[in-house]
């Protein structure tokens, strides 16, 4: 089981772990740090908080800063120089949902874990971020009635969708590294140019 050049940024915004302005900015400069200071190696994101993976965003942003915060999230993780997991230990809310699914494997705990587009019935617009899903997934994937009307999907049904790749624990993301080669993969120029290109190379 790898242990040396597997990275655990771990989500942690009190009380409740939602988005926030400080939160971003902190998780942009973690993963600099990593970036800049460390080998290279695979980068898992995860909770210290149990059974939350991290929530939406604040319910006062309008379509415009909802828009920016997406574009801002998407961006650090599209492009990040080493492969990406997200291990998906709680709720995961909203744009924090989007961003899980825009890293190159996902592993969801059976019990506990779910996807949702939004944390209540009222809590934010769910079509602009359906469009988001469209430009992401095959709109196969988005035949879920539960999905796009905002309810929350178990593992089960995240796994039946596509939306993640195993469901498990921790032993499972080590496994996803080992099945893959993620260790050997990321030292790869191909990898770096796809990268850096913006494109999904652990597409199938």
């Amino acid at each position: 089981m790898p242990r040396e050049n597997v990275y655990f940024p771990v989500f942690e915004s009190t009380p409740s772990n939602h988005i926030s302005p400080s939160f971003l900015d902190s998780f942009r400069r973690c993963l600099q740090t990593i970036q800049e200071q460390y080998p290279p190696g695979v980068l898992v994101t995860a909770s210290r908080i149990p059974h939350s993976y991290c929530g939406d965003l604040p319910f006062d942003l309008d379509e415009q800063e909802e828009r920016q915060a997406w574009d801002f999230l998407r961006q650090i993780i599209l492009v990040y120089p080493k492969p990406t997991i997200a291990f998906i230990n709680g709720p995961a809310v909203g744009m924090v949902f989007l961003l899980a699914l825009y890293h190159d494997f996902r592993v969801q705990v059976r019990s506990g874990a779910s996807l949702s587009m939004r944390e209540g019935p009222f809590a934010a617009n769910v079509n602009p971020r359906i469009g988001i899903l469209r430009a992401i997934l095959p709109c196969s994937w988005l035949s879920s009635s539960r999905l796009t009307n905002g309810k929350p999907l178990d593992a089960n049904e995240s796994l039946k969708r596509g939306l993640i790749d195993k469901i498990g624990h921790i032993e499972t993301v080590f496994k996803i590294i080992e099945d893959q080669e993620l260790l050997r993969v990321v030292k790869t120029a191909d990898f770096r140019e796809k990268r850096g290109l913006g494109a999904r190379p652990f597409v199938y």
